[in-house]
This record gives C-alpha cells, sequence and structure tokens, in this order.
C-alpha cells in the first residue's frame, strides 16, 4: 500500500528528487516515489483502468501537487483506456503546468495518448502549438505517426490515411516502420481491397517487416475470404510458410500462428478445394460441412452476417427453440437457381445464398445429390 511504501522510506532514510520541480509530487503525505512506485506496480501488471482510477483520486485530493512526471504517466494510461478528458487533463498539466519546462518525451506521451482517444482537432489543438512553442521538435515522421494514430479511430480513417500518405511522400518522408504497423491496421479495420498491394509495396519495395504483419494478413484474408483470388491465397500461404515454417496447417507447431490456426486452415481449405467455384457452378457445398465446423459456428451464432437486403428479397436467417430455418421466397429461388445454372462473378447475394446453404446442410445434414 501507498502508506506501507511510505512509511518504509521514512525507515530508511530514502532520498529522492523532491526538490527537483519536474519530481515535486506530494498528495496527502505521499511523496514522489511512493507515488511512483504505485505506479510502477499497476503500469507492470497493464492494469490501465486502475491507474487512471488512482490518478482521479490523486486529483481529488484538497492539496495535491503533481509533478509533470506523474501526469506524463497518468497520461499514457488515459490513452490506452480512450479516457480523452483525462489525456487532455495529463497534456495541459505537462504542456501548461508552469512548474517547470517538460521534457520532448512527456510532451509526445501526452500527445500519443491524445491521438490514441482521437479528437477531431488533433492537429490544430495540440500537435501545432506544442511545436510552435519548441517543446517538441518538428520531426515530419513523427508528425505523420501522431496524426495517423489520431485517425485510426476516426469516422473515415482511409481517407486519414491517403491524406497522412500523400503528404509524406510530399515532403520526401521515408516510411517507417511503425507508420507502416499503423496504415495495416487502419486498411485491416476497412477491410480493404488495398491491403495485400500495400503488404506487398511495404515487404517487397521498401524492405520493412515485421511478424505481425503477416498475422494481419491472414485476418484480413479471412475477413475478405470470399472476395480474394487463388494466387491471393497462394501467396498468403507462401508467406506464412517463409516467415512462420507453416508447411502443414494440421500441425501442431504453426511457429507462432496457433491462435490464428482456424483462419489459416480456411485459407489453406479455400486453396485447395475452391467451395465458392463449386457452389457457383453446381449449387453444393464441397466437402459437405458439419455443425463443429467454424464457419458453421459464427453464422449461426451471429445471424445478422445473413440478413435481408432493403428490398427484403434475400433469405432471413431465423433462431428460434427448434434452431434454425430458412424462409425462400420465389425471388430467392429464382436467384439461386440463376446462381447455380449462370457461370460468372459471384455478386454479393449469391455470398449470403452460399452461407445460408452452408448452415442449411450443416444444420439439417442433407445428403449430397447423386451424380450418375
Amino acid at each position: 500500500s501507498a502508506d506501507a511504501l511510505q512509511a518504509s522510506e521514512e525507515a530508511n532514510g530514502v532520498t529522492h528528487k523532491s526538490g527537483h520541480p519536474l519530481f515535486s509530487s506530494r498528495v496527502g503525505g505521499m511523496t514522489e516515489i511512493v507515488l511512483f512506485s504505485v505506479l510502477a506496480v499497476l503500469n507492470n501488471a497493464q492494469d490501465h483502468a486502475k491507474t487512471v482510477a488512482f490518478g482521479r483520486t490523486l486529483v481529488d485530493e484538497p492539496d495535491a501537487v503533481l509533478s509533470p512526471s506523474i501526469w506524463g504517466t497518468l497520461g499514457v494510461a488515459a490513452g490506452e483506456t480512450k479516457d480523452l478528458p483525462f489525456a487532455i487533463q495529463a497534456f495541459e498539466q505537462v504542456c501548461n503546468g508552469g512548474v517547470a519546462t517538460p521534457t520532448p518525451f512527456l510532451v509526445y506521451s501526452c500527445l500519443s495518448a491524445i491521438s490514441k482517444c482521437h479528437t477531431p482537432r488533433f492537429e490544430e489543438d495540440y500537435l501545432k502549438p506544442v511545436i510552435q512553442r519548441g517543446l517538441v521538435s518538428d520531426d515530419p515522421e513523427t508528425y505523420s505517426y501522431l496524426v495517423l494514430q489520431n485517425g485510426l479511430t476516426s469516422a473515415n480513417p482511409m481517407k486519414e490515411a491517403r491524406r497522412v500518405l500523400e503528404d509524406m511522400r510530399d515532403k520526401g518522408t521515408s516510411l517507417s516502420v511503425r507508420v507502416a504497423s499503423l496504415c495495416f491496421k487502419i486498411l485491416l479495420r476497412a477491410e480493404s481491397e488495398e491491403f495485400l498491394t500495400f503488404y506487398k509495396r511495404v515487404v517487397d519495395t521498401f524492405g520493412l517487416f515485421k511478424r505481425v504483419w503477416v498475422e494481419e494478413l491472414i485476418l484480413w484474408a479471412d475477413r475478405r475470404r470470399y472476395f480474394i483470388t487463388t494466387e491471393e491465397r497462394q501467396y498468403i500461404m507462401d508467406e506464412a510458410r517463409r516467415h512462420f515454417g507453416v508447411t502443414d496447417v494440421r500441425s501442431e507447431d504453426l511457429g507462432g500462428l496457433e491462435k490464428l490456426r482456424t483462419h489459416l486452415a480456411t485459407i489453406y481449405h479455400d486453396l485447395s478445394h475452391s467451395p465458392l467455384d463449386g457452389f457457383k457452378e453446381n449449387g453444393w457445398i464441397s466437402p459437405d460441412p458439419i455443425v463443429m465446423d467454424s464457419r458453421v459456428h459464427f453464422l449461426m451464432k451471429k445471424k445478422t452476417c445473413v440478413d435481408t437486403d432493403p428490398e427484403g428479397t434475400l433469405s432471413v436467417l431465423v433462431t428460434n427453440n427448434r434452431g434454425v430455418m430458412r424462409e425462400r421466397g420465389n425471388k430467392l429461388r429464382a436467384a439461386v437457381e440463376e446462381a447455380a445454372s449462370n457461370p460468372g462473378v459471384i455478386g454479393a447475394n449469391e455470398h449470403k445464398y452460399f452461407l445460408l446453404e452452408l448452415v442449411d446442410r450443416s444444420a439439417h445434414r442433407v445428403a449430397p445429390p447423386q451424380t450418375h
């Protein structure tokens, strides 16, 4: 506890930097070293919510005097918990507290915390003013990183990413690993078709690489399962083999990709069997799915993934006490027959029919049609 740490400090005659303006906190008898000890325990446990709660308790003390270093630590926790008001409060105390000129690291930490929470006027209200005051250096890469991080949780992250990348290109700023990482997160969040193109450009052209990018590539492929080509699936499997040593998705050791085993197995399955093409040709899913199939489990639990279109012409997946059932209208039957008899590109509606068929086959275990 804080009291025990304070008593230990006094008993052992521990000295600290309480005389320095950056280390001059004192709250209810607790000195800087005691506060840092408590915050260190919380940070090591990565319990950012408790760190913020502890910080609010300190601020509410009538005689509270918190140094910029303490505020910087609290600001980081506020950013991790997306607590924008507290992150802004920490920023204001660090930059405008008047106790001492803060270090660039403290200012950057608070800027990063605010950008993680997202605020519409991040550049105008926070980033540019501290650069003009000389509190942080005007580094183009750092500027781009903070702006891109602020755009990660915006309503239109792709627009922000394009703007930042165009600005970096115009200024001749080199693409860094951390900027590329944020771009991958944005492309994954938007499920953008540009993900794989950007991945190839970053890895092959710029020579940058992080193992987590392959994991995000696999997640992206899983989310865009019915829109990627056979060549793209093959490239993803090759990347998993090259960087993680994956030679068999059934192996117990996937080189660190064990948590993505289902996603990787689905990519491999589609690469080997092309089930959507088979459904397009004969209206049947091969191999026949089972109830334990992860795709079926997801669709049965998330029935809103297969829902009516705006005109109400698609099938509705209904869950009741008797299980899963499917209701079809005349338009649906006609569309399914057309999709099964007409070779061509599978459209969005046919994707939904495919999912409905997948759930229906697994739920009722209908035998495949006999071929002669």
